[in-house]
């Protein structure tokens, strides 16, 4: 495979560019797909946060008070154990007891109140692989990987090396690429991840999209219609809707679900004018969480768990882990104010708000 794919890499690029999903297709397999050629999931994810109780241990109790607020939100979906769950800098042990507590509220398969996608990538492959099996075990329905974020691969074909051998500890679970280039580089393609990996990998089934370039996002949509792509940067939510995803990880879900499906749903219903007033208010909530930039935007971890313990009343979900910083007090009565001069009720909200 990797020759073949090296050969096509080394093509010009205006060549390159010219190279369907089908001519890629034409390469040999390692083996043959795991699933069906088709859709295994929709609807809005939420990246969820790590709770700890004050003496830094994870705090599990609080598990099922999010996911039951996620479930009566309309959520579809959990992103575990991701940058917003802080997951490269928990303890591998933290990391497999979220897993397990989240597989435990959302019970079985058949009748799961919530999907899990758990985020497994670490800089060590050992490890990786460790996390991959244990999440499989445990009974997750997609396992993410991004790449290693210190010692980068050098080429595409080096970084699908590293997720083929990370997939094949779970195979028999849907794997997913983390593509989040703004914090692990290189900066490669995604389509050109995808081809690949559609190739290398026989459990592969998509990608979490974390990046600004909408046009390569529009591609993987176009050329892989049977993988699960999912945007993840809040304020492409309706480009992604109109060029046909249907399948979302989004910060907001864990604060504001109901905005995010009714642009959704607006759209899909042709009322587009409808959905930019909802994308407006969305992209505003935006706005005032990161008024204190680097201020705020740089201590997302600390802003999100806060932002969440206040929507369930208060529970407090404990400070981010080093070397991210906590937000300061000043920090939080401006971004409180502004969130509430915004909309929120008793921290709550819905669409007509």
């Amino acid at each position: 495979f990797f020759s073949a794919f090296r050969s096509v890499m080394s093509e010009p690029a205006a060549k390159k560019a010219k190279l369907s999903c089908s001519a890629a297709l034409s390469f040999p397999r390692h083996s043959a797909p795991t699933f069906p050629r088709r859709r295994m999931f929709n609807g809005f994810f939420a990246p969820t946060p790590t709770p700890y109780n004050d003496d830094g241990s994870v705090n599990l109790d609080l598990i099922p008070v999010l996911g039951e607020k996620l479930v009566a939100d309309g959520a579809d979906g959990v992103f575990i154990n991701g940058t917003a769950g802080e997951g490269v800098l928990l303890a591998p042990a933290d990391r497999k007891a979220m897993t397990e507590a989240w597989v435990k509220f959302a019970g079985p398969k058949a009748t799961r109140k919530l999907k899990i996608i758990s985020h497994v990538g670490e800089e060590n492959g050992p490890a990786t692989k460790d996390l991959a099996a244990h999440a499989q075990a445990a009974g997750v329905d997609g396992i993410a990987c991004m790449s290693p974020c210190i010692f980068k691969p050098k080429s595409v074909v080096s970084l699908v090396d590293w997720l083929a051998d990370i997939a094949s500890a779970c195979p028999s679970t849907p794997f997913i690429y983390y593509h989040c280039t703004f914090l692990t580089g290189p900066s490669f393609r995604c389509f050109d991840i995808l081809r690949a990996c559609d190739l290398a990998i026989p459990n592969m089934k998509g990608c979490k999209f974390t990046d600004r370039d909408i046009g390569d996002l529009a591609t993987c949509l176009q050329y892989f219609p049977d993988m699960d792509i999912f945007p993840a940067f809040d304020n492409q939510l309706l480009m992604s809707c109109l060029l046909g995803a249907d399948a979302f990880v989004s910060c907001g879900v864990n604060l504001i679900a109901p905005m995010y499906k009714a642009c959704f749903n607006l759209v899909r219903a042709g009322k587009l004018e409808e959905a930019k007033a909802v994308m407006a208010r969305i992209i505003d909530f935006w706005e005032r969480c990161e008024t204190y930039s680097s201020g705020v935007y740089s201590k997302i971890g600390h802003l999100a768990k806060w932002l969440v313990g206040l929507k369930l009343g208060g529970k407090k979900f404990g400070p981010p882990c080093r070397p991210i910083a906590s937000m300061s007090s000043d920090e939080m009565k401006g971004v409180d104010a502004l969130l509430r001069d915004w909309g929120w009720k008793d921290w709550t909200v819905t669409p007509t708000e």
